[in-house]
Protein backbone atom coordinates (compact mmCIF):
# COMPACT_ATOMS: atom_id res chain seq x y z
CA UNK A 1 0.00 0.00 0.00
CA UNK A 2 0.90 3.47 -0.86
CA UNK A 3 -0.51 6.25 1.44
CA UNK A 4 -0.24 9.59 1.14
CA UNK A 5 -0.91 11.50 4.56
CA UNK A 6 -2.21 15.15 3.68
CA UNK A 7 -3.12 17.91 6.08
CA UNK A 8 -5.75 20.70 5.33
CA UNK A 9 -5.38 23.68 3.79
CA UNK A 10 -4.89 26.98 6.06
CA UNK A 11 -8.56 27.18 7.91
CA UNK A 12 -10.00 30.24 9.32
CA UNK A 13 -8.85 29.04 12.60
CA UNK A 14 -5.39 28.42 11.74
CA UNK A 15 -5.12 32.06 10.23
CA UNK A 16 -6.69 33.84 13.63
CA UNK A 17 -10.20 35.03 11.69
CA UNK A 18 -12.40 32.31 13.56
CA UNK A 19 -12.52 30.29 17.30
CA UNK A 20 -14.66 28.18 15.86
CA UNK A 21 -13.69 24.33 15.65
CA UNK A 22 -14.87 23.36 12.21
CA UNK A 23 -14.12 26.75 10.02
CA UNK A 24 -13.80 26.77 6.23
CA UNK A 25 -10.24 27.06 4.63
CA UNK A 26 -9.55 31.07 3.50
CA UNK A 27 -8.24 31.95 0.43
CA UNK A 28 -5.16 31.13 0.84
CA UNK A 29 -6.25 27.54 1.75
CA UNK A 30 -8.00 27.08 -0.94
CA UNK A 31 -5.25 28.20 -3.56
CA UNK A 32 -3.09 25.55 -1.48
CA UNK A 33 -5.15 22.85 -1.81
CA UNK A 34 -5.25 23.44 -5.49
CA UNK A 35 -1.83 23.12 -6.23
CA UNK A 36 -1.48 20.01 -3.72
CA UNK A 37 -4.16 18.41 -6.64
CA UNK A 38 -2.83 19.64 -9.53
CA UNK A 39 0.91 18.51 -8.07
CA UNK A 40 -0.43 15.07 -7.21
CA UNK A 41 -1.76 14.67 -10.66
CA UNK A 42 1.40 14.85 -12.32
CA UNK A 43 3.27 12.68 -9.87
CA UNK A 44 3.60 8.54 -11.72
CA UNK A 45 2.11 7.11 -8.41
CA UNK A 46 -0.77 9.25 -7.66
CA UNK A 47 -3.40 8.64 -5.14
CA UNK A 48 -6.65 6.92 -6.55
CA UNK A 49 -8.99 7.37 -3.84
CA UNK A 50 -9.55 9.97 -1.16
CA UNK A 51 -10.21 9.54 2.49
CA UNK A 52 -11.35 12.77 4.22
CA UNK A 53 -12.58 13.94 7.72
CA UNK A 54 -15.77 15.29 7.76
CA UNK A 55 -14.39 18.78 9.33
CA UNK A 56 -15.30 20.97 6.74
CA UNK A 57 -11.70 22.58 6.32
CA UNK A 58 -10.87 19.06 5.27
CA UNK A 59 -13.59 18.26 3.07
CA UNK A 60 -13.41 21.86 1.55
CA UNK A 61 -9.25 20.61 0.99
CA UNK A 62 -10.21 17.32 -0.67
CA UNK A 63 -12.67 18.62 -2.76
CA UNK A 64 -10.51 21.12 -4.24
CA UNK A 65 -7.54 17.96 -4.85
CA UNK A 66 -10.28 16.33 -5.84
CA UNK A 67 -10.90 18.75 -9.00
CA UNK A 68 -7.11 17.19 -10.18
CA UNK A 69 -7.78 13.52 -9.74
CA UNK A 70 -9.93 11.47 -11.33
CA UNK A 71 -10.40 8.85 -8.23
CA UNK A 72 -13.16 8.92 -5.91
CA UNK A 73 -13.89 10.34 -2.31
CA UNK A 74 -15.09 8.97 1.07
CA UNK A 75 -15.53 10.75 4.57
CA UNK A 76 -14.14 8.34 7.31
CA UNK A 77 -15.10 10.19 10.69
CA UNK A 78 -12.00 8.26 12.32
CA UNK A 79 -9.49 10.61 10.14
CA UNK A 80 -11.26 13.49 12.18
CA UNK A 81 -9.06 15.90 14.49
CA UNK A 82 -8.35 14.91 18.35
CA UNK A 83 -11.67 16.11 20.55
CA UNK A 84 -13.27 15.28 16.63
CA UNK A 85 -15.21 18.83 16.52
CA UNK A 86 -15.37 19.63 20.43
CA UNK A 87 -18.46 21.49 21.08
CA UNK A 88 -19.53 21.91 17.22
CA UNK A 89 -21.67 19.26 15.70
CA UNK A 90 -20.50 19.28 11.88
CA UNK A 91 -22.48 18.94 9.29
CA UNK A 92 -25.08 16.54 8.58
CA UNK A 93 -25.03 13.61 5.99
CA UNK A 94 -27.63 15.51 3.94
CA UNK A 95 -25.69 18.90 4.36
CA UNK A 96 -22.38 17.18 2.96
CA UNK A 97 -24.39 15.14 -0.03
CA UNK A 98 -25.48 19.21 -0.80
CA UNK A 99 -22.31 20.53 -0.59
CA UNK A 100 -20.13 18.07 -1.56
CA UNK A 101 -21.93 15.98 -4.29
CA UNK A 102 -19.05 13.49 -5.42
CA UNK A 103 -17.92 12.62 -1.68
CA UNK A 104 -19.59 9.29 -0.79
CA UNK A 105 -20.67 8.70 2.83
CA UNK A 106 -20.96 5.70 5.41
CA UNK A 107 -24.37 3.83 5.59
CA UNK A 108 -23.81 5.01 9.31
CA UNK A 109 -23.42 8.40 8.30
CA UNK A 110 -26.41 10.69 10.70
CA UNK A 111 -28.15 12.03 7.43
CA UNK A 112 -30.41 14.51 9.87
CA UNK A 113 -28.21 15.72 11.96
CA UNK A 114 -24.52 16.74 12.71
CA UNK A 115 -22.43 14.06 12.59
CA UNK A 116 -20.52 14.75 15.78
CA UNK A 117 -23.78 15.43 18.06
CA UNK A 118 -24.04 12.22 19.94
CA UNK A 119 -20.43 12.11 20.25
CA UNK A 120 -18.51 12.04 23.38
CA UNK A 121 -15.27 13.82 24.77
CA UNK A 122 -12.37 11.43 23.53
CA UNK A 123 -9.61 10.94 26.06
CA UNK A 124 -5.99 11.11 24.74
CA UNK A 125 -6.07 7.31 25.26
CA UNK A 126 -8.91 6.87 22.87
CA UNK A 127 -7.53 9.03 20.48
CA UNK A 128 -4.88 6.82 20.41
CA UNK A 129 -6.75 3.90 19.91
CA UNK A 130 -8.68 5.15 17.25
CA UNK A 131 -5.47 6.34 15.19
CA UNK A 132 -4.04 2.27 15.53
CA UNK A 133 -7.82 1.50 14.36
CA UNK A 134 -7.11 3.65 11.31
CA UNK A 135 -3.59 2.59 10.24
CA UNK A 136 -4.82 -1.72 10.84
CA UNK A 137 -8.30 -1.07 9.08
CA UNK A 138 -6.16 0.59 5.57
CA UNK A 139 -3.53 -1.60 5.61
CA UNK A 140 -5.88 -4.48 5.60
CA UNK A 141 -7.79 -2.71 3.22
CA UNK A 142 -5.20 -1.92 0.47
CA UNK A 143 -2.59 -4.90 0.91
CA UNK A 144 0.43 -4.10 -1.37
CA UNK A 145 0.26 -3.94 -4.93
CA UNK A 146 -3.18 -1.83 -4.47
CA UNK A 147 -3.50 1.33 -5.91
CA UNK A 148 -2.39 4.42 -3.59
CA UNK A 149 -4.65 6.32 -1.68
CA UNK A 150 -4.58 9.61 0.34
CA UNK A 151 -6.00 11.03 3.51
CA UNK A 152 -6.83 14.01 4.21
CA UNK A 153 -6.47 15.22 7.70
CA UNK A 154 -5.29 17.10 10.51
CA UNK A 155 -2.16 18.06 11.61
CA UNK A 156 -2.61 16.63 15.31
CA UNK A 157 -3.99 13.31 14.02
CA UNK A 158 -1.56 12.92 10.74
CA UNK A 159 1.29 13.69 13.42
CA UNK A 160 0.01 10.63 15.65
CA UNK A 161 -0.29 8.52 12.50
CA UNK A 162 3.13 8.58 11.13
CA UNK A 163 4.46 8.35 14.43
CA UNK A 164 2.47 5.31 15.26
CA UNK A 165 3.61 3.99 11.72
CA UNK A 166 6.89 4.74 12.60
CA UNK A 167 6.47 2.35 16.03
CA UNK A 168 7.12 6.13 18.19
CA UNK A 169 5.80 5.69 21.53
CA UNK A 170 2.36 7.71 22.27
CA UNK A 171 4.33 9.08 25.51
CA UNK A 172 7.25 10.58 23.38
CA UNK A 173 4.69 11.72 20.36
CA UNK A 174 2.70 13.57 23.01
CA UNK A 175 6.12 15.66 24.01
CA UNK A 176 7.53 15.92 20.08
CA UNK A 177 4.84 16.11 18.18
CA UNK A 178 5.03 15.36 14.52
CA UNK A 179 4.22 18.66 12.61
CA UNK A 180 2.86 18.96 9.42
CA UNK A 181 2.09 22.39 7.97
CA UNK A 182 -1.08 23.10 6.03
CA UNK A 183 -1.26 20.78 2.91
CA UNK A 184 2.25 18.90 3.51
CA UNK A 185 2.01 15.88 1.99
CA UNK A 186 3.57 12.50 3.80
CA UNK A 187 3.78 9.34 1.47
CA UNK A 188 4.52 6.01 2.99
CA UNK A 189 4.56 2.81 1.23
CA UNK A 190 3.94 -0.74 3.56
CA UNK A 191 5.73 -3.80 1.90
CA UNK A 192 5.63 -7.29 3.66
CA UNK A 193 8.64 -6.33 5.50
CA UNK A 194 9.15 -2.58 5.18
CA UNK A 195 7.42 0.82 5.45
CA UNK A 196 9.21 3.17 3.25
CA UNK A 197 8.46 7.11 3.89
CA UNK A 198 9.40 8.33 0.33
CA UNK A 199 8.84 11.80 1.84
CA UNK A 200 7.40 14.09 4.49
CA UNK A 201 5.97 17.08 4.69
CA UNK A 202 6.36 17.82 1.40
CA UNK A 203 4.96 21.72 0.51
CA UNK A 204 7.61 22.81 -2.01
CA UNK A 205 4.30 22.63 -4.67
CA UNK A 206 2.66 25.41 -2.27
CA UNK A 207 5.33 27.79 -3.43
CA UNK A 208 4.48 31.02 -2.16
CA UNK A 209 0.86 29.61 -1.08
CA UNK A 210 2.99 28.22 1.64
CA UNK A 211 1.98 29.24 5.21
CA UNK A 212 4.62 28.61 8.13
CA UNK A 213 3.43 28.03 11.55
Amino acid sequence: MNIYIIRHGESEENAGASTSDDTALTLRGREQARRTGHWLSNLELRPRSLFVSPALRTMETADLIRESLSGDATVDPDLCEHGLLYENEGLSGTEIENRFEAFNLPASFPRSHGWARNRDGESKSGFVERVMRVIERYDNGFPPGSPPIALVTHAHFGGYLLGTILDIPASLLSKRRIRQLNCGVTRVEFTDSYRIIHFMNATAHLGDAIALE
